[in-house]
């Protein structure tokens, strides 16, 4: 085809994102501008979809100066989005200057129809789409189709090492689960490619090839293990129904996975019960290599911003044209909670001397300084990610090497070394220990011993108060102690030495909880004030 052919290029966003999830292939947006411009020069380019539900696809299609028109769809009204490119092509092929070529991204039979219109204009059309997933009506009335998968790059073969080095998959088990979950509890239909791009906005740093799985493997093998249940649906595609129970209003990581009895076989399981901690408390942690690269160039903007330093709207907009430049496949809600693990972890300061906290800073309007370097900011953001894992599962035993893995993804003795180092000043700074029984730290398959100082119960007793206030239950000192003793497996009062009363006491003097005394011998809490930054909560 003749370079200077002129070409319109139409994107059935939904379309191709769900074909390449289905077929386990990357979503590369420059390949569909390669099949492109080997029709010509793409004078005209249109893309097509809801993208209040496609926000991490927006800058690829900002990098190529493509027109993005918002289709408000909907569940089960994917037609939107055929009409709409229809009546635009032909609103082009009519104009004053036709293209020569009509390119549809697209492997929608629907379409057939505006092909075999294009062309009695005179307009040649080619299509582009996913050996598979092409309808082969389109694929005949076009006059060439292009597979998708051709104008991929090569990869390397996998190395005997990496399929060896493959994780464990319960976390993408437990991922699956919320995002099913998370599915259903909003209206949708939860499809495989649906739970998968929100597993992906859950966990920045999920990706089926850690586990060697396709997405169908993916489905068959959770279904096997008892995590989800999957029933036709429409369009030949599997509905996903989540099996396991879940753990609190809100939060949908499966209970199994995260109980009482910690236990685990490998270091990979045990990060990924970790992994799984954090995304519950919706902290998509960045790989290691990633968060580093990241955390140095928000660095060097700081340095050249002097005196004034950045706001935090600032630090989200940098972190997130850092990582188009580089090529990073990060989520800005990634991005964004990065930026919140560095206010938690204490790396930044108003007055640029006094390392703080800021609970609500004004996004726009408070400007930070730099007080500790970029190591130093990385150190500070594990043990905080650390911190976190403990605040919510107060019995979760740290090992070395799944930490190592956790937050370095790696287990070698360096990395291992630097675990330890977290681990101890992270238990030592909560006044907890844990303890294979004889001082040492827990190794795998190990149950810790756990001794937990009063203070470490204050932030979950002030908690069930909160969550017994707001489902219009009574807060008396009972009921709260009864809450507590059915809901977190932790609470075990005989371990402090201590009655309830004392330990409200205690969280009260802190200000945690509010006591009111009653006639009698029981008492009613409120929450208290209070509330550290220690820790993602």
């Amino acid at each position: 085809m003749a370079t200077e052919d002129r070409v319109a290029l139409f994107i059935d966003v939904d379309n191709l994102w769900l074909s390449t999830l289905n077929a386990g292939l990357p979503f590369q947006l420059g390949a569909v501008m390669e099949g492109a411009r080997q029709q010509g020069t793409v004078a005209f380019a249109r893309a097509y979809a809801d993208w209040s539900t496609n926000r991490r696809l927006v800058p690829d299609f900002h990098r190529y100066a493509i027109e993005m028109i918002e289709l408000w769809t909907g569940v089960g009204n994917k037609n939107t989005a055929d009409i709409q490119l229809a009546l635009d092509a032909l609103e082009i092929v009519l104009g004053a200057r036709p293209p020569d070529t009509v390119v549809i991204v697209s492997g929608d039979r629907d379409f057939v129809p505006l092909v075999q219109k294009l062309r009695r204009y005179g307009v040649r059309v080619a299509g582009i789409g996913i050996e598979g997933a092409i309808s082969g009506v389109l694929q005949r009335a076009c006059d060439e189709f292009i597979a998708y998968d051709r104008l991929l790059p090569a990869e390397p073969p996998v190395s005997a090492t990496a399929v060896e080095a493959r994780e464990s998959p319960v976390h993408a088990y437990v991922l699956l689960a919320r995002a099913v979950s998370l599915a259903v509890q909003h209206g949708g239909v939860a499809t495989g490619p649906l739970a998968l791009q929100l597993m992906q906005e859950l966990d920045s740093s999920f990706s089926l090839g850690r586990y060697g799985l396709s997405l169908d493997d993916l489905l068959t093998e959770a279904e096997r293990a008892g995590w989800v249940r999957s029933e036709p649906g429409p369009g030949g595609q599997r509905t996903l129904v989540p099996l396991r129970s879940t753990v609190g209003a809100g939060s949908e990581v499966a209970e199994t996975s995260l109980g009482a009895d910690l236990r685990f076989d490998t270091p990979a399981e045990a990060a990924d019960a970790y992994r799984a901690i954090l995304v519950q408390k919706r902290v998509p942690l960045v790989r290691w290599d990633q968060r580093q690269q990241l955390v140095q160039g928000l660095w060097q903007e700081f340095e050249r911003a002097g005196e004034r330093g950045l706001s935090f709207a600032m630090m989200a907009e940098i972190l997130t044209e850092f990582a188009r430049s580089k090529g990073l496949n990060v989520p800005l809600q990634a991005l964004q909670k990065l930026t919140y693990t560095l206010n938690i972890a204490k790396c930044l300061s108003r007055d640029g001397r006094t390392p703080e906290f800021v609970r609500e800073p004004d996004m726009l309007n408070d400007y930070f300084r730099l007080v500790v370097d970029a190591s130093a900011a990385l150190e500070r953001m594990h043990r905080t990610y650390l911190t976190g894992i403990l605040h919510e599962r107060p019995s979760t035993p740290l090992i070395p090497d799944a930490v190592a893995l956790l937050l370095f993804n790696a287990a070698d003795e360096e990395a291992t070394q630097r675990a330890e180092k977290l681990i101890d000043e992270v238990q030592r700074g909560r006044g907890v220990s844990f303890s294979a029984g004889d001082g040492r730290l827990p190794t795998i398959g190990q149950r810790a011993r756990i001794t937990f100082q009063p203070a470490e119960m204050f932030p979950r007793l002030r908690n069930a108060v909160v969550e017994l206030r707001r489902t219009g239950r009574a807060t008396t000192g009972a009921a709260v102690h009864e809450h507590l003793k059915s809901t977190d497996p932790a609470f075990v009062l005989s371990e402090m030495g201590l009655k309830f009363k004392d330990l409200a006491v205690q969280a009260q003097q802190a200000g945690y909880v509010r006591i009111i005394e009653h006639a009698g011998s029981d008492f009613e809490l409120e929450p208290g004030s209070l509330g550290n930054g220690e820790g993602h909560s």
